[in-house]
């Protein structure tokens, strides 16, 4: 069975690290193993902890430092984890350089996007548009809006519809896409919600939070299953 490298939410204030059961029930039911990889301080143990695995796989969390993508932090801008910041750029250039596939959700998106050159709207209400309300922390397993998923895009195959109901755990998002990297869903308001590598490299990235989901909605199981499938070949 694949090994599926996690990377976990930090606690600045109780020094912990976190992994949210809905990822490791997602990778498991996928047929994968999930493996968390801490985020250490060290590139070339990071490295050599992803090495060992077939996948990687970006969750959620605080979010990305404004200095990862040459902006000011503002003060709409949440939470800050340092350590993340530093240690998943190492992940997903690695993971790049093996051509192993990688999944990102929510600040897996984020971050994925500012290691590659893209921007973000620090805050979608004041930045981009209050007309669709993309935050619903109060349901974080139930529908919150549709989702249209690109024309011919890898994401649209992988799901197999076109369209699907999604949650909303995010008040920030993709402004500008970084280079080698192209749009494969958009929430009813145009905002940017899923992306994808143009060149076809097993990269896949969604703004919503499909592991919270994926036992009642099918569709969105097909992201890990897609994840594991690529990372056994």
């Amino acid at each position: 069975m694949p090994m599926i490298a996690v990377t976990p939410s930090w606690d600045n204030n109780t020094r912990r690290m976190v992994v949210n059961h809905d990822y490791i029930n997602a990778v498991t039911d996928a047929g994968g193993i999930p493996a968390v990889i801490p985020p250490i301080g060290d590139a070339e143990r990071l490295r050599a902890a992803l090495d060992r695995c077939d996948g990687l796989l970006l969750t959620g969390g605080d979010d990305v430092n404004p200095a990862c993508y040459g902006e000011e932090k503002l003060p709409c801008c949440g939470e800050l984890t340092p350590e993340r910041d530093f240690a998943e750029p190492v992940l997903i250039r690695r993971a790049m350089e093996r051509g192993i596939p990688i999944l990102g959700i929510c600040r897996g998106m984020q971050i994925l996007n500012a290691t590659l050159g893209g921007t973000r709207y620090q805050d979608i209400a004041l930045q981009f548009s209050n007309a669709l309300k993309h935050p619903c922390y109060d349901i974080p397993a139930d529908d919150a809006h549709t989702m249209r998923l690109l024309p011919d895009t890898l994401l649209r195959r992988v799901m197999g519809t076109d369209q699907c109901m999604v949650n909303s755990r995010h008040h920030q998002a993709v402004k500008k896409l970084a280079p080698g990297l192209r749009a494969s869903a958009q929430a009813p308001d145009g905002l940017i919600e899923g992306m994808e590598a143009a060149d076809g490299r097993p990269i896949l990235c969604v703004q919503w939070h499909p592991e919270s989901i994926q036992r009642r909605l099918p569709e969105h199981l097909r992201l890990f299953r897609w994840l594991v499938t690529e990372a056994g070949k």
